[in-house]
């Protein structure tokens, strides 16, 4: 059982949404967005659980006998995930669901699985899904860009701004549904500072 945290101010959302939306994770690869909330959980002493499959539960408690409240969001988000490496040619397999009318002359950043950022790559041709789900993209070759590198198992996101909020709008390259985890964070954040009540906080891929 963590221990509890001493008081402490809440973090502001826009400075939780940097933290969580920015971190590269696409479906089944979320590994660096779960290290991140066990991190947040653990910077709070609040119980935290990753279960079978890398989903998260994190849980809040103040005061006792009441039934808890579940918040859900999920971690996944499109994108491309490299197969194979041959010279500056990259044969990359898509996660997620949509229209393969994206990606040809697009480019794509490479994150390793460090979750460093080994430069970009241009998308050639891309690979579509046959019926009864025709028209989705499914895979892509690309050329590495002047300067990058990849590996096997690293990922491939659009090379558009990682985030940035102007007023009340953030511009993301990942919120689906990101933003949705970092909503039941700011939740708790809420919580931990006066309310008894009981909340579960769950992530999953």
């Amino acid at each position: 059982m963590p221990r509890p945290a001493a008081p402490r101010s809440p973090v502001p959302i826009a400075d939780l949404m940097l933290r969580i939306v920015s971190i590269p994770a696409v479906s089944f690869r979320e590994e660096h967005v779960v290290a991140a909330l066990l991190a947040f959980a653990a910077e709070r002493g609040l119980r935290s659980t990753e279960v079978a499959g890398g989903s998260v539960i994190i849980e809040y408690r103040r005061g006792s006998g009441r039934r808890p409240l579940v918040l859900g969001a999920h971690m996944d988000h499109p994108g491309f995930v490299v197969e194979a490496v041959r010279g500056r040619r990259l044969t990359l397999a898509f996660r997620g669901g949509i229209a393969a009318t994206y990606g040809p002359g697009e480019r794509v950043r490479i994150h390793g699985a460090d979750g460093v950022d080994r430069g970009t790559a241009t998308i050639g041709s891309v690979q579509a899904s046959k019926a009864p789900f025709a028209g989705r993209l499914i895979g892509a070759t690309a050329t590495l860009d002047v300067g990058a590198s990849a590996a096997v198992g690293d990922l491939a996101l659009w090379d558009v701004g990682v985030c940035r909020i102007r007023g009340q709008i953030v511009h993301a390259r990942q919120c689906d549904d990101l933003a949705g985890a970092v909503s039941i964070l700011a939740r708790s954040e809420e919580h931990t500072s006066e309310l008894q009540s009981r909340l579960h906080l769950v992530c999953r891929l």
